[in-house]
């Protein structure tokens, strides 16, 4: 399985969710974990080596490309357009659970970026 492409999926789960709404999107996890899996042993990936007792957070750029670690999407809308760009991923959703799924995350995401929060107020606001 692609790991870039199961930790897009759970960002894109994971993101803003409680453990209540999670645990009625648990299905929808297995679904694209098991579709991810399987297109991998279709086309013979290997996994990348392990990084044991690597901390990656300390890894400079450099050592990054040395032990192949990817970037990531930053936010959850770095994670829809990765998802948007997965046919595997929309294929085992389906269009009708895929497009609901996505409607629904970007109204999240745009819902987020809307909102002031706390540190903002504090960032800016308050030491002006």
């Amino acid at each position: 399985m692609d790991l870039k492409r199961f930790v897009i999926v759970v960002v894109v789960l994971l993101a803003g969710l409680g453990l209540l709404v999670l645990s009625h999107l648990f299905y929808l996890a297995f679904t694209v974990m098991l579709a991810a899996a399987l297109d991998g042993i279709e086309k013979n990936l290997t996994p990348p080596p392990a990084l044991n007792n690597i901390n990656l957070y300390h890894l400079n750029p450099d050592d990054r490309t040395k032990y192949g670690v990817q970037e990531l999407p930053g936010s959850l809308s770095e994670a829809l357009m990765e998802l948007e760009k997965d046919t595997v991923l929309r294929a085992a959703l389906g269009e009708q659970t895929y497009e609901a799924f996505s409607r629904a995350k970007w109204a999240e995401w745009d819902d987020y970026r809307m909102t002031v929060t706390d540190f903002e107020i504090q960032r800016y606001l308050e030491t002006a």
